[in-house]
């Protein structure tokens, strides 16, 4: 008998719930994709998860979604769903009642299931930062351009070493390093003249001005 042949015997007679995860996208390749996880509890009180889909849908559409996942629900023999983890996009929330409907029509809900559908966390959170980084858009975009710029060419990289060396800063990532070097200069206000002084003999500065000058 096979993985899968097991997995499902296992998911008819002996497991009592199941928690599943769920999540859509787009590749570069414009297919969508749906990824479905169980994640449940083995007969030695292990906690185990399976992905048990991994599979192109025509659109992201609640409608779609919610279909696909009884489909494969049915093809694993799977009925009682504890919960369902999604993002907040919209169209989960008509996937999550399309489900909620059907399971419940089997008598897989657990209790009144209000607590079948749970919002990714995760997610949640990215939104709050993003939201949260809205008022320093233009500092996040010009330290990523400064990295870009370092990063451009091996001489560039070379002479911001010196500069960073100068300021006395140890972090190793170069994202960190431009965002502590920033800090720096504002909080420790090191003496500018020295220090802009030093970026004009390291040839950081010129060459940034100079690019700029080229891209006009």
């Amino acid at each position: 008998m096979d993985e899968k042949q097991k997995l499902k015997a296992f998911f008819k007679s002996d497991c009592n719930r199941v928690a599943l995860t769920t999540d859509c996208w787009t590749s570069i390749q414009n297919q969508n994709y749906l990824t479905l996880t169980a994640h449940f509890v083995d007969n030695e009180w292990n906690y185990q998860k399976r992905i048990i889909s991994f599979t192109v849908i025509p659109n992201h559409k609640g409608d779609t979604v919610g279909r696909k996942i009884e489909e494969v629900l049915r093809d694993w023999g799977i009925r009682n769903v504890s919960t369902i983890t999604v993002d907040n996009a919209t169209s989960n929330d008509v996937a999550v009642a399309y489900l909620h409907r059907k399971i419940s029509t089997m008598n897989g809900m657990m209790g009144d299931g209000k607590c079948f559908h749970m919002r990714c966390a995760a997610h949640i959170l990215n939104l709050v930062v993003n939201e949260g980084l809205k008022d320093k858009h233009l500092s996040i975009t010009s330290v990523r351009d400064d990295v870009r710029f370092v990063k451009s060419s091996p001489h560039r990289a070379a002479k911001f070493k010196e500069c960073i060396e100068f300021a006395g800063i140890t972090c190793k990532k170069l994202g960190s390093v431009t965002y502590v070097f920033v800090l720096k200069l504002e909080v420790l206000d090191l003496g500018r003249n020295q220090f802009q002084g030093h970026i004009s003999q390291v040839g950081v500065v010129s060459d940034y001005n100079l690019s700029k000058a080229e891209n006009k």
